[in-house]
């Protein structure tokens, strides 16, 4: 071998044990916010900032895309449920996904300022009566069951 060459096992270690690791996934740029057909500003505990959200109505599922901004470095991989609600306040359809789960970029990595965008398919039931409906989200703690608390429009 030439004088100054590493090692294959050497090189293949320190590309995935040491410079893999200090890249983590780049969060989405904060402009994406303004994607979202419905701008929030809800505050989870001055840890999460719900931008904005976008949504498609399937047949069989209601698919969201939420935007999400950390506002404090979290103390914890957080998640998150959404449900989807009838006139008498009971929900019918919910869906629960680990927060930065679709973009690999759990909460703990967040920075102040990271905009993370989390992808999450609500089922429609299939003899659901036709109404309206609302779409509720929230923020807890999945091994205690916590949630955090929320303040809207930027309160």
């Amino acid at each position: 071998p030439a004088t100054g060459a590493v090692p294959l096992p050497a090189a293949a270690w320190m590309l995935l044990a040491v410079i893999r690791p200090a890249y983590p996934i780049i969060p989405e740029a904060a402009w994406r916010a303004f994607i979202g057909t419905e701008q929030v500003r809800a505050n989870f505990s001055d840890r999460f900032l719900l931008r904005s959200f976008s949504q498609q109505t399937e047949e069989d599922a209601v698919q969201l895309r939420l935007f999400w901004e950390g506002i404090a470095v979290p103390d914890f991989d957080y998640s998150i449920f959404v449900h989807l609600v009838d006139a008498n306040g009971q929900v019918v359809s919910q869906g629960d996904v680990g927060l930065g789960q679709s973009a690999g970029y759990l909460p703990t990595r967040w920075a102040a300022g990271d905009m993370v965008v989390e992808q999450i398919s609500l089922p429609i039931p299939e003899h659901l009566p036709v109404g309206e409906y609302e779409i509720h989200t929230g923020v807890y703690n999945w091994i205690s069951g916590e949630r955090l608390a929320v303040k809207g429009n930027g309160d």
